[in-house]
């Protein structure tokens, strides 16, 4: 019965971590790079962590990413290569991926 609690609490523990992290990388990439990613971006990511959890938000910012760079290259060889695409409707698309897979 310890054991399991021991358990369960080092697992909270260590998905607590992973959204800080996930949270605090998302944050440096708008500092870094503040027209790519914005603040709403960041937030968005680190709410869709706590509810989504460990493993899923893998999944979701991974299918967000993916999908799209895709939408992005094909924008970019478009006929207007200068146009912006929203990071928070892919990252709401990949968090559904995430909370179906």
């Amino acid at each position: 019965m310890v054991s399991s609690t021991v358990a369960y609490g080092f697992m909270a523990a260590f998905t607590g971590l992973l959204v800080l992290v996930s949270v605090l990388g998302f944050m440096a990439l708008a500092l870094v790079y503040p027209s790519g990613i914005g603040g709403g971006d960041v937030k968005l990511a680190g709410v869709i962590g706590l509810i989504l959890g460990w493993p899923a938000i893998l999944w979701a910012v991974g299918v967000a990413l993916v999908i799209c760079g895709i939408t992005g290259v094909a924008i970019s060889m478009s006929h207007n290569p200068k146009r912006t695409v929203a990071f928070g409707p892919f990252l709401a698309g990949g968090a559904v991926v995430g909370f179906l897979v």
